[in-house]
């Protein structure tokens, strides 16, 4: 009963097993050459490039896995990114979203922020990411999910994040999120 439980509620069989997320770290010099070197297991310390290159090489060879990246400053070092797959935003990238955008981005709404929203959805193949995101309250989320409307990301000459929505009668809005203090 377990097992048919499982299959309902997942759509895949007990047998395939359960996904698993390995957080492996290493340069993509060394995952993809024969440089020396070393990976490092969130929460299980160093091992051998070798051992870490095996170990991605068979879970592409199977399909399940994901390589994503992570963006350093080239002057620190420090994690300044990295790519995801998630529909939803994570909490700090949304937080970074209502931090610029501080209300509805919907022309003439002003609204607060209530969801954090791809401007190319994600349903059609638009990324979770800083640049497709913005902030916009529940009813122009909700109504932007209609048919006929479309939005895409446009150059501004300020440098400042700005949206192009086309409505379902033809007409284009732009909106660009406010200037910070510096």
């Amino acid at each position: 009963m377990a097992d048919a439980a499982f299959a309902r509620i997942t759509g895949r069989e007990a047998a395939d097993g359960q996904p698993v997320t390995v957080n492996l770290t290493m340069p993509a010099t060394v995952l993809l050459g024969d440089q020396p070197g070393t990976a490092h297991l969130d929460v299980g310390g160093t091992m051998p490039a070798e051992i870490a290159r095996n170990l991605v090489g068979r879970a592409t060879t199977a399909g399940v896995a994901w390589v994503k990246r992570l963006y350093l400053a080239p002057e620190s070092g420090a994690v300044v990114g990295m790519d995801s797959r998630a529909r939803c935003f994570p909490d700090g990238l949304a937080e970074m979203i209502r931090a610029r955008d501080r209300y509805c981005r919907t022309p003439y709404c002003d609204a607060p922020i209530a969801h954090t929203d791809h401007v190319v959805p994600y349903a059609k193949g638009g990324a979770t990411e800083f640049e497709n995101g913005q902030g916009l309250c529940a009813a122009c989320n909700y109504a932007k999910e209609a048919a006929g409307w479309h939005s895409q990301v446009v150059p501004d000459a300020t440098g400042r994040h700005t949206v192009d929505t086309r409505t379902p009668s033809g007409h284009h809005h732009r909106s660009t999120a406010p200037e910070q203090a510096a």
